[in-house]
């Protein structure tokens, strides 16, 4: 429990990014789009229809709702053109120009949130920007490499942030890959440059972050290519709409009342887009579940790629083979664990207690019914509807050469797991025994303590200095989280 001594009243900055949001509201006032538009122009994240976020999330696009790269890029480029047509072009005014571009970036920056993914676009314009009249060395690797040196000796736990990874690794990813796609294929026409230059980008981005995407989200989005052809242009046109949009309503000009619609049409148009590509077939693909090795190994592979696409030679085409065969082995290896893998897993959420053994294919259910074991478990290990057992009245043990598991105990060949799943559960312990907590009323009293078990797992966290106290010689083990998951 936790009591809020003091609030404090929002700052300008806060203040300023509440007041756009409220006026982004009016300008945008459909409840589908307004969330989207909130979160492309200030980064706020709003409450989204959850079906057209599962759209954005399984086609690729939903890192244009985080302000990022793609959104300060745009910013950049939208000024800069700007200032490109004013009469001066004297190098004391394309000094000024620079600044200028500086301050909006970096106030930008600071009004949406300052967030990593955001903090290394501005950072990385910044030094290209500086860098490029200074007539200095602009390696992109080297910039990406020294923005992320700066952003983690800042906050080194960044590290472990998914939209870090995702941005370094977007962008890591065009820097490597861009350039070598681009060139396998040359076409003649503007029009096709341009959208082959855009397939190249979205490619080169893809090949670095689908092993994070599929290791955090276990899904593949096989139509990003396509969603990439509308991510780019419908983000300029809502940025720049947004620019010209919000301050016309601000000021109440009424007259001006139709430029608005680049902004309400432009998201509105992005949505319905996304959600039909979502309907396509393979629109969502599912079910993939990575390892850490395997996402490494699979990054390593994209490293590959970009050197043979470099060096174009067939010693160069070794290394990308010699992966592949990896992350197969890994493959058929894990899938070999994961068939014979024999565990308990417990938790204790929103009041129901849950308890089931996997034992290889089978799932034996202690507590609960089939509907409380996650889809995402049962997809994960890929058990079949028809091997999940739960132990009831008619069914009251399960027992195998090296399993023994009643409703209230599981008995391993190398350890016991005493179950408690109701308040009043009273039981004897016994030595090398194990006690798994389910209930958060349980009453320590009514427990026989003749030896102290080996360790206490609870999930409900009902408060660990009574377990000390009665439990002194035992290991007592929680979560945060309210899950249990222990090998047998």
């Amino acid at each position: 429990a936790f009591k809020i001594l003091y609030r404090a009243s929002p700052n300008f900055v806060e203040r300023s990014r509440l007041r756009l949001d409220q006026t982004i509201q009016q300008i945008v006032p459909n409840a589908r789009d307004y969330p989207v538009a909130s979160a492309m122009l200030l980064g706020l994240r709003k409450k989204m229809d959850p079906e057209l976020y599962k759209a954005y999330s399984a086609t690729g696009a939903v890192h244009i709702l985080a302000v990022s790269g793609l959104h300060v890029g745009i910013l950049a480029h939208i000024f800069t053109v700007l200032f490109s047509f004013l009469p001066f072009k004297s190098r004391y005014h394309k000094l000024i120009q620079l600044i200028s571009v500086l301050i909006i970036i970096w106030g930008y920056t600071i009004l949406t949130g300052a967030t990593p993914s955001i903090m290394r676009s501005a950072l990385m314009f910044s030094l290209m920007m500086i860098a490029a009249p200074l007539r200095r060395d602009t390696a992109p690797m080297n910039i990406l490499a020294g923005t992320a040196f700066v952003l983690l000796l800042i906050n080194p736990l960044d590290l472990f942030n998914i939209g870090f990874q995702l941005s370094f690794g977007a962008m890591a990813g065009i820097f490597l890959l861009y350039d070598p796609i681009r060139k396998l294929f040359n076409p003649t026409h503007n029009i096709t440059q341009a959208l082959w230059s855009i397939t190249s980008v979205a490619l080169g981005a893809q090949l670095m972050i689908y092993p994070i995407v599929g290791y955090h989200f276990h899904q593949f989005a096989f139509y990003f290519w396509l969603t990439s052809f509308i991510s780019t242009p419908f983000s300029y046109l809502i940025i720049l709409g947004g620019m010209i949009a919000i301050p016309i309503q601000w000021l109440g000009i009424s007259i001006l009342y139709f430029l608005k619609y680049p902004l309400i049409l432009g998201v509105s148009w992005m949505n319905n887009i996304i959600a039909w590509i979502y309907t396509l077939p393979l629109g969502k693909v599912t079910g993939w579940w990575p390892t850490v090795v395997q996402c490494i190994i699979l990054v390593t592979l994209s490293f590959a790629i970009a050197h043979c696409l470099i060096k174009k030679t067939w010693q160069s085409c070794r290394a990308p083979i010699l992966c592949l065969i990896l992350f197969m082995l890994t493959l058929l290896f894990n899938d070999w664990i994961y068939i014979h893998r024999t565990e308990l897993v417990a938790s204790f959420a929103r009041g129901h207690a849950k308890v089931f053994v996997k034992d290889g294919p089978f799932i034996i259910i202690l507590q609960g019914d089939s509907t409380l074991v996650s889809s995402n478990y049962i997809e994960r290990y890929n058990i079949k509807p028809e091997h999940i057992f739960r132990l009831d009245s008619l069914n009251l043990k399960y027992r195998t050469d090296h399993l023994l598991i009643s409703r209230k105990q599981i008995d391993s060949k190398s350890d016991t797991y005493r179950v408690v799943l109701h308040r009043a559960d009273s039981f004897t312990t016994v030595p090398d025994q194990n006690v798994l907590l389910m209930t958060k009323w349980w009453k320590p009293e009514s427990i026989i303590v003749p030896w102290a078990p080996k360790q206490v797992f609870s999930s409900s966290d009902p408060g660990l200095e009574g377990y000390a106290k009665l439990f002194p010689a035992s290991k007592i083990v929680t979560t945060k989280n309210s899950y249990f998951q222990v090998k047998l």
